[in-house]
């Protein structure tokens, strides 16, 4: 039954014109990542949970500047984390964004790591909490 839920997925991204690269799935067989195909020099990442509702999304990009993002997968299947990193066009600066997620793919919490850092940098590190109700970052205070 999990595979006809899989192949129904891939069906339906297909007849929308993305193509599909890779599928992460959860222990129990559920979708937990779909990675979709480089277009435009850009790639969609979409996380579910496992009743099959998306629950976030992430996109790499490979152009004047670079977007990418390293997924960090639980025994369950499910995401631990996401190391997101980016470096702007002729910047002296790299950025990396980590992202936390619960067993369900639920985003809980963000933070960013300028590189090199610098002192006022580490002091003024900004916590994101994920708004369920909202569906987006929240500046925690």
């Amino acid at each position: 039954m999990r595979i006809l839920g899989i192949f129904i997925l891939f069906l339906s991204f297909s007849l929308f014109g993305q193509k599909i690269d890779a599928v992460k799935t959860y222990q129990t067989g559920d979708t937990s990542v779909v990675y979709f195909s480089w277009e435009n020099n850009r790639r969609i990442i979409q996380l579910f949970d496992q009743e099959g509702n998306k629950t976030y999304q992430l996109e790499g990009i490979r152009m004047s500047y670079t977007v990418t993002n390293k997924l960090e997968f639980r025994k369950n299947g499910g995401v631990k984390r996401v190391v997101q990193s980016s470096n702007p066009g002729a910047s002296m600066y790299t950025y990396k964004t980590y992202i936390e997620f619960d067993t369900t793919n639920i985003p809980l919490k963000k933070w960013t790591k300028k590189f090199p850092e610098e002192l006022a940098d580490l002091e003024n590190q900004t916590v994101w909490l994920w708004s369920t109700k909202l569906q987006k970052w929240v500046k925690q205070k």
